[in-house]
């Protein structure tokens, strides 16, 4: 395997492991690019749901949840939520962070959700149609 070049393309992502090493290295890369746009994120959220307070936020490895919040206020998304549009990402941090206020699926939490983000349904729906392409590595 050649090595990279010196100006690398913004668009290729070199890895120096083995193939039997190869999902394990893509993950750790997912992750450290997930964690910091999910912490900006859920901060952002959080500020207009009138929190001064930034929520934890932590990684998930989950096969069927995009994310969860705890009733200690901490949320976990999944790092393979990096992968959808933004749009359909910023429509599960909208609901975890709606969870901080209502720790159910009433109409009240619907509310908040739409509350911050407005075009959630569209996004959901989104979000169902590709989760099975997103969910496949």
């Amino acid at each position: 395997c050649a090595p990279p070049p010196s100006q690398p393309d913004p668009q290729t992502l070199w890895l120096n492991t083995s193939i039997d090493r190869l999902e394990s290295a893509l993950i750790q890369w997912y992750s450290a690019q997930a964690l910091p746009l999910y912490q900006e994120r859920v901060a952002f959220f959080a500020r207009q749901l009138g929190l001064t307070a930034t929520p934890s936020v932590a990684l998930s490895n989950a096969r069927q949840r995009w994310g969860s919040c705890s009733s200690a206020g901490r949320i976990r998304l999944n790092w393979r939520l990096l992968k959808a549009t933004s749009a359909e990402m910023d429509y599960v941090i909208a609901h975890e962070v709606a969870h901080l206020k209502h720790m159910n699926h009433s109409p009240r939490f619907w509310a908040t959700v739409a509350q911050l983000y407005p075009d959630f349904q569209e996004a959901r729906r989104s979000l169902r149609q590709h989760t099975a392409l997103y969910q496949q590595f």
